[in-house]
């Protein structure tokens, strides 16, 4: 379950099936040229869409 506050500044869940999550990962790091064994240092909160990479 991620957060987004959306329009109305009140925090809501958005369901995010593992798929679509799966999706976003591998096309980020598609796009971003990342390997296997590299590392990576995550500042954004994980519960929030912008800290699932």
């Amino acid at each position: 379950m991620t957060y987004t506050s959306g329009t109305t500044g009140m925090p809501k869940g958005a369901m995010l099936s593992y798929r679509n999550a799966l999706f976003k990962s591998a096309a980020a790091a598609h796009c971003n040229g990342l390997r296997g064994d590299d590392v990576l240092l995550a500042i954004a909160p994980l519960y929030h869409i912008a800290g699932k990479v």
